[in-house]
C-alpha cells in the first residue's frame, strides 16, 4: 500500500484504501498516527474524484453538453461552462478571466451545479460593498434566486451569517 521505493509514500491510486487500512490497524490493536492536514488532503482528493466522476456521468459531453444550456436563465458560452465545471470538479477555483467575460455567471453556474447535483444548499458571496447589489442583481437575473440580504458589516461571525441561510447570501468584506 505504501510505496517503499518512494520513502513509504501513499500513492495517489491507493488513497481510497486508506480508511479501510486505518480501520484494520485499529481493530488489530495497533496504534497509527495520521496528521489532520494529511487526512484533509486525502479527503479533498477523494471528494474531487467523486465530483469528477459524477460530473462525467451528468454531463457526458463536458462543456458542450446540452443540459448545461438550461442550467441558468441565459445560456453559457462554452468557456463559461468549462469554467463552471472546473470549479465544481476541483471544489474551489479562482476565476480570473478578463473583465466582461462573465466571471459572475461562471460562479453562479458552478453554485447552481453544486446545488442541483451535490447537495449544496448555502452559498456565501463575499465582495466589496460597491459590488454587493450588483451581485444580488446578477444572481436574480441569471438564476432567478433571491438573495438573503445581510447587514453591511465586515464578516466576523460566520455562524450568524449561515444560521438560517438557504440559497445565496451576499455579504461585504472589511
Amino acid at each position: 500500500m505504501f510505496d517503499a521505493e518512494h520513502d513509504g509514500m501513499l500513492s495517489d491510486e491507493r488513497f481510497g484504501e486508506l480508511e479501510r487500512f486505518m480501520t484494520v490497524v485499529s481493530r488489530c490493536g495497533h496504534e497509527m498516527r495520521a496528521y489532520d492536514d494529511a487526512l484533509d488532503f486525502i479527503a479533498g482528493r477523494r471528494d474531487a474524484d467523486r465530483r469528477a466522476a459524477k460530473l462525467e456521468q451528468l454531463f457526458q459531453r463536458g462543456a458542450a453538453d446540452p443540459k448545461l444550456l438550461g442550467l441558468l436563465k441565459v445560456p453559457l458560452y462554452p468557456y463559461q461552462a468549462e469554467s463552471a465545471l472546473f470549479a465544481v470538479r476541483t471544489g474551489r477555483a479562482l476565476i480570473a478571466d478578463d473583465m466582461g467575460l462573465g466571471k459572475t455567471i461562471q460562479a453562479i453556474a458552478a453554485a447552481e451545479i453544486l446545488a442541483r447535483h451535490f447537495g449544496v444548499s448555502k452559498v456565501m458571496v463575499v465582495c466589496p460593498t460597491s459590488l454587493k447589489y450588483q451581485w444580488q442583481s446578477e444572481i436574480m437575473r441569471f438564476s432567478g434566486i433571491a438573495t438573503v440580504d445581510r447587514p453591511d458589516s465586515p464578516v466576523v461571525d460566520c455562524t450568524y451569517l449561515f444560521a438560517d441561510l438557504r440559497g445565496f447570501s451576499v455579504v461585504t468584506g472589511p
